[in-house]
């Protein structure tokens, strides 16, 4: 993940890594979330559509895995 959304330990998210989460996991389409990740925070749409994207992932992931 990019530098918005993870710090430098591993397993530990930003603030707003923290709230694309909690929006993802609310229901909230990934273009949304990249939207609203533009506009409060001013970075590139590509890096935020990355970084959104490798959180949607990973809690695809993290349900998947909870189900079997």
């Amino acid at each position: 993940m990019g530098l918005l959304l993870r710090d430098d330990s591993p397993a530990r998210l930003t603030t707003a890594g923290a709230w694309v989460l909690r929006d993802l996991a609310g229901g909230e389409t990934p273009e949304r979330v990249v939207s609203k990740v533009v506009a409060a925070y001013r970075v590139d749409s590509e890096a935020a559509r990355r970084d959104v994207a490798a959180v949607a992932e990973r809690l695809r992931s993290a349900r998947f895995g909870a189900e079997s």
